[in-house]
């Protein structure tokens, strides 16, 4: 993964100084990519320089899905860097975007971030409710709409909030 990380940094290099609408688009698609991985060798300036570039450019290109998506992956980025208050801005932004888009894949990938983000305020409670209320009508763990951590997030969460045969139930169906 290393080796994967250090490509996109390449890519990233030598879309730098391009502008236009192609390489915005390719600057974007590469930021998301990369930062599903990111975490495994984590650089906060990297990763802030990174998604600050896209962010403007999906800005610019009113992409509002991309936006959404790129305000919440800053702010992981952001809560990894112990700045917190900056990471609930960015994700507050995002999911008040994110609930203005008509798109099922891309509410599962905010309700994703939904999930991580109330779980680490340790708002486990609201992290299951978001669960119950948006996702497990449309869950499908096999056809993996969504991701092994996230689930055992959720599993942990339902644990924590007194729903521990739900969320033992959930930790088993993601180890089996």
């Amino acid at each position: 993964t290393g080796e994967a990380i250090n490509c996109y940094l390449k890519v990233f290099e030598g879309l730098d100084k391009s502008k236009d609408k192609l390489s915005n688009k390719l600057y974007i698609e590469t930021t998301l990519k990369y930062s599903k991985i990111a975490d495994i060798r984590f650089n906060y300036k990297k990763s802030s320089y990174i998604l600050k570039n896209a962010l403007k450019r999906s800005q610019k290109a009113e992409n509002l899905e991309t936006t959404a998506i790129l305000l919440m992956q800053s702010a992981k980025n952001e809560w990894y860097g112990s700045n917190y208050e900056k990471a609930m801005e960015c994700f507050w932004e995002g999911w008040e975007i994110s609930k203005t888009i008509d798109n099922p894949e891309h509410r599962k990938s905010a309700l994703t971030f939904s999930t991580f983000f109330h779980y680490w305020q340790g708002l486990f409670k609201k992290a299951a409710d978001i669960y119950e209320q948006d996702i497990s009508a449309d869950y499908k763990f096999s056809e993996g709409n969504f991701s092994l951590m996230a689930a055992t997030t959720v599993g942990y969460c339902l644990t924590m909030s007194g729903q521990i045969k739900q969320g033992a139930g959930m930790i088993d169906a993601v180890c089996s």
